[in-house]
């Protein structure tokens, strides 16, 4: 008999940290830990059937950025696996590249973002009558029970909290209830930004990059109404002394140089300013590789251009020297004068992208999911029991979250997005706003109420 089966599965993923790629040249690894249950309400016997691989095992087959990932590439290994006739959970070891693209690139600022997208293929009898398409069911109260960060060691030593601690106890003693407050959210504000320090020294085991945030962007994608597919990513900036110390600090030297080739101008012989002209332009070449920003390039070559017309160039009775005598007005300094106005402003180019650079992670901050989303701190998540436990009542499937009011997506966490495509949806992760309150509290902010006793 054959036929198509949809199959709910749960696909629990966590993060140990993102290291560098030994075998690809800037290229970066995930390194976690994978764990698919299967709820066989098929009814078929996947031993019968033929949909066990050759170990006995009973998973459907993965692809992680459009590549089948299995023990041959090294991808995915199976480490455990527990089963009974209805429930089959396996447990994988991750380690799969992480696919990078800019999204910011001017000088010398660069962002990037690293992704990694994970999707459930779908599983066929020996005879190919037979099919089952998995189906993401998710646990909707506690997302931390679907994708989560491998919580790292607490620190004992944490003099700051403990300090307003004791502040805030001696402040509700003397019946400052409102200070208090102020306190709390303060300690939680610590507690926060703590927490996501340490995950951020656990996570980065790279070299080249720094995390913006350590927590990842979450996209399910659902098409026809049944998701198998998500994609995590995390927002990552090239490390700043790879551009600034061989690059802009060189650039800096070469304009100072500049500026007193330019101060000698009018007593240094034509022949020793060119050729000192000359050598700062050379050294200009030598560093435009790096520089990927045309205005910068351009308004810096024209500048060392002026700079390089010696006073007794103009003096001189060619037809050049008089036309360009004309154009500056028989000012025969200021050609000069004005390539130096223009290398120094020059440098509000890579200013104004550093503006829009701490703008745009900033931006990707504020819109991150929350660590609450990725660490269970209150323990509040309990573990699906495999052999005890209802599927149904742990799990439910993403895709119901379509038909839901906006409202209560938002509630749940969730945000939906259309795309071009008319079967196809994106259902996103959305900002947690108690946590993003807290995070975001600064004492300094408070009104003079909060200060006074009541």
């Amino acid at each position: 008999m054959s036929g198509n089966y949809v199959i709910p599965v749960n696909n629990f993923l966590m993060f140990k940290s993102i290291k560098d790629n030994p075998d690809e040249e800037g290229g970066l690894l995930f390194i976690g830990t994978c764990i698919q249950t299967v709820n066989n309400t098929s009814r078929l016997d996947p031993e019968e059937e033929g949909f066990e691989d050759k170990n006995g095992n009973f998973f459907f087959p993965y692809r992680i950025n459009e590549e089948v990932a299995d023990e041959s590439n090294g991808f995915m290994k199976v480490r455990k696996v527990e089963m009974n006739k209805k429930i089959s959970r396996t447990t994988f070891a991750v380690r799969a590249p992480l696919e990078i693209e800019s999204v910011f690139d001017d000088f010398p600022f660069k962002l990037k973002k690293a992704s990694i997208t994970i999707e459930l293929d779908r599983l066929h009898d020996k005879d190919h009558k037979k099919v089952l398409h998995p189906e993401f069911y998710l646990n909707m109260e506690h997302k931390c029970a679907n994708v989560a960060i491998q919580k790292p060691c607490a620190n004992p030593g944490d003099h700051s909290r403990g300090l307003l601690l004791k502040v805030a106890r001696l402040l509700h003693l003397q019946g400052g209830t409102s200070m208090q407050k102020i306190m709390e959210k303060m300690d939680r504000t610590i507690q926060y930004d703590l927490m996501t320090q340490k995950v951020m020294d656990k996570m980065d085991r790279t070299i080249k990059y720094d995390f913006i945030t350590p927590y990842p962007e979450i996209c399910y994608v659902t098409k026809r109404s049944v998701c198998s597919k998500v994609e995590i990513s995390f927002h990552l900036v090239e490390f700043g002394t790879e551009k600034f110390l061989p690059v802009v600090l060189p650039l800096f030297l070469i304009f100072f140089l500049n500026l007193i080739n330019v101060s000698f101008n009018s007593t240094t012989d034509s022949l020793d300013y060119l050729a000192n002209s000359a050598t700062l332009a050379l050294a200009m070449v030598f560093l435009v590789g790096n520089i990927n920003n045309g205005l910068f390039t351009t308004s810096i070559f024209i500048s060392l251009m002026l700079c390089s017309i010696p006073e007794e160039f103009l003096v001189n009775d060619t037809t050049t020297s008089k036309v360009l005598a004309f154009f500056f007005g028989n000012n025969y300094l200021l050609p000069a004068q004005m390539g130096c106005w223009i290398f120094g402003l020059s440098f509000f180019v890579p200013l104004l992208n550093f503006i829009n650079f701490y703008r745009k992670c900033r931006a990707i901050k504020y819109c991150c999911p929350s660590m609450g989303d990725f660490i269970d701190m209150e323990k509040e998540a309990k573990p699906f029991k495999v052999f005890t436990g209802k599927f149904e009542e742990y799990f439910s499937p993403i895709a119901s979250l379509i038909s839901e009011h906006k409202q209560l997506q938002l509630t749940k966490g969730y945000v939906i997005e259309d795309t071009d495509h008319e079967q196809r949806k994106h259902i996103h992760y959305s900002r947690n706003n108690w946590k993003a309150s807290d995070s975001d509290f600064s004492p300094w902010e408070a009104s003079e109420s909060d200060f006074s006793p009541v």
